[in-house]
């Protein structure tokens, strides 16, 4: 009974020593957690938006130019005249090249997508790519890329899913102005609408830091801990009573 008795000493003394610090510990964690959950956690469908011009050299322009007037004038071939000048109406109206990036950023599959990108005065050609697609895959989905020119809307909505933490990629060549998500560009999918995506490039210290957030807060907090402890402690020792004798003479 005397050692249970002890021990019992000793978990009493371990829970007043830490419960303030384990206390404290809780309720930041509780609320850091709380606020990333409702205002920093992420949304599931990132969508990241890149632009390249596409700036074809003027004599490249004015010498198929010269072959298409040939061919017009002196060509019976109809499948070839066709050709020539579906290629010369791609040279005269590309001049953007961009690629609208999907990621999953949950470990789950999102379901039912669609992408709609409005005020395309003319597109060139269309692409699909995704990290778990195979080629016939990739080909049947570029055949869905369909292209309104009355509305100038270019729309994929047959992306059945997209897998965790894959990404797909959808090329756009064409005269079209700026793409930006929510202002010419929507992408939704079943329960929610995707949010832009954020990339960040930092060197240095900042790098440092990034790299090694987790290992920095784990010794941040295991230094505290220690500091936290040795405070207690020299409190708990100076509340100790000395026995004192007193000698009479």
């Amino acid at each position: 009974m005397p050692s249970q008795q002890n021990w019992y000493n000793k978990l009493g003394a371990f829970i007043t020593t830490w419960a303030g610090f384990l206390t404290s510990f809780g309720v930041i964690i509780t609320a850091a957690l709380g606020t990333w959950h409702v205002v920093v956690r992420p949304r599931d469908l990132a969508v990241y938006i890149r632009k390249q011009d596409v700036n074809f050299p003027g004599a490249i322009n004015d010498r198929f130019g010269r072959v298409y007037n040939y061919m017009l004038d002196s060509c019976r071939n109809l499948s070839l005249d066709s050709d020539a000048h579906a290629t010369f109406v791609y040279l005269q109206n590309t001049n953007n090249f961009w690629v609208i990036t999907l990621h999953n950023q949950t470990d789950n599959s999102v379901k039912d997508i669609a992408i709609k990108v409005s005020g395309v005065t003319a597109l060139g050609s269309a692409a699909v790519t995704g990290d778990y697609l195979n080629d016939s895959e990739t080909t049947a989905f570029t055949r869905e890329v369909h292209f309104d020119s009355a509305s100038k809307i270019v729309y994929l909505t047959k992306i059945e899913a997209l897998h965790p933490r894959a990404n797909l990629k959808f090329y756009l060549w064409g005269k079209m102005e700026d793409l930006a998500l929510w202002s010419n560009v929507s992408v939704t999918y079943e329960g929610g609408d995707a949010r832009a995506g954020e990339e960040y490039t930092t060197t240095g210290f900042k790098a440092f830091l990034c790299e090694y957030l987790y290992e920095i807060l784990g010794l941040l907090a295991a230094v505290f801990a220690f500091f936290y402890w040795r405070a207690t402690k020299r409190t708990s020792d100076s509340a100790i009573p000395t026995n004192s004798t007193n000698v009479s003479p």
